[in-house]
């Protein structure tokens, strides 16, 4: 019975020693991935900190964007106003000329129709020979002429 006990206790320390071997090698790989985990973490560090400076840089960047576009806005819209106004004083200017040419030509018309009409006073007055449809053809070129 002692030899039993002695084989099953030497078996079983038989097993607790691979057991320990086990436990052994599984807590090296332990350590190992450990310390893998401590530079991934510090890596992981890094890298928020790193986001987080850029996350404040592109923050200022978009105020100071911002400020500027606000600015080039209002600039536009001044503009703009400018713009609006320079063209209705364009246009007035314009329709101001446009009835100083209409009036004008009205005049230079009616100059012409009256030089016109008493240089064919004149030439009926005169026997050239041509007849009524020619001198009117010559009085409408020197009205176009004019």
């Amino acid at each position: 019975m002692e030899l039993t006990i002695e084989i099953a206790l030497s078996l079983l320390l038989g097993v607790t020693i691979f057991y320990s071997i086990y436990l052994s090698r599984a807590l090296s790989r332990l350590r190992a991935d450990r310390s893998e985990l401590n530079a991934l973490i510090a890596s992981l560090d890094l890298s928020s900190t790193q986001a987080q400076s850029g996350i404040e840089h592109l923050r200022q960047t978009t105020e100071r964007v911002g400020k500027q576009l606000t600015g080039n806005i209002e600039e536009a819209r001044a503009l703009k106003a400018e713009l609006v106004n320079l063209c209705k004083v364009g246009e007035t200017m314009a329709n101001r000329l446009e009835r100083g040419m209409q009036m004008g030509r009205r005049s230079a018309v009616e100059e012409k129709m009256t030089v016109a009409s008493q240089v064919s006073g004149k030439e009926a007055a005169r026997p050239s020979g041509k007849g009524a449809a020619e001198r009117a053809f010559l009085q409408a070129l020197r009205l176009k002429q004019g």
